[in-house]
């Protein structure tokens, strides 16, 4: 049942979030809750976005960076991600592949590419 005039007390992006885990459990790379892409480009452009400055590259195991977008120009393309605030990469990664359908690490990493992130 369906009703136009329910308000929703999340936004679409953190509904996509919360619900993007279970097809996510099935561990299948065409099983996935569509990235909101208009939603996200609205809350990147707001201005109080909080947006990760870099682009990575998994390469052999490594987290490289492919771009640099941040104020920090010590970093270079090609330098490897072994840690962001403290928190090992790897760390970071496990948290981020419960919200990514793949059936192996490395389709679950293209995914993260793709998306920048």
């Amino acid at each position: 049942y369906y009703h136009e005039n329910i308000e929703s007390s999340i936004s679409l992006l953190e509904a996509t979030n919360l619900l993007q885990q279970l097809p996510a459990l099935v561990n299948n790379g065409h099983t996935c809750i569509n990235f909101p892409g208009s939603e996200y480009m609205n809350y990147a452009s707001s201005g109080e976005a909080t947006i990760f400055p870099l682009e990575i590259a998994f390469e052999q195991g490594k987290s490289l960076v492919r771009k640099n977008w941040s104020k920090n120009k010590n970093i270079n393309c090609g330098d490897e991600i072994k840690s962001i605030n403290g928190t090992p990469i790897n760390e970071i990664l496990n948290k981020i592949y419960k919200q990514v359908s793949g059936e192996r690490i490395l389709m679950k990493n293209t995914k993260i590419e793709m998306y920048s992130f």
